[in-house]
């Protein structure tokens, strides 16, 4: 598996592909100042992705023997900056959390 970690980085958005494999891309500790987007494309793998505490995430997906898990817990204040997923997964998934 690959694993992307942006501890302390300022987090502006990425595009993150799994073919017949699995990335793990971590922003729990990243700085998040202002609404970013996520391109995920898993194809026959799997991507996991971990959002800060409280992130303001908005998901859309197109899924052919796939999908999307959302299980982030979303954010009270809604002027926080939001990390927008557009994933597509074809027998594969996205995992957010």
């Amino acid at each position: 598996a690959s694993e992307i970690n942006f501890d302390g980085e300022v987090f502006r958005g990425c595009e993150l592909t799994a073919t017949f494999g699995a990335v793990k891309c971590d922003l729990s500790r990243a700085v998040i100042e202002e609404s970013s987007a996520i391109k995920a494309t898993a194809l026959f793998g799997g991507i996991e992705i971990t959002v800060p505490a409280g992130a303001n995430v908005k998901v859309a997906s197109n899924s052919l023997f796939g999908g999307v898990s959302n299980e982030a817990v979303a954010a009270k204040d809604p002027t926080l900056p939001t990390i927008h997923i557009n994933a597509l997964c074809m027998f594969g998934g996205v995992e957010i959390k």
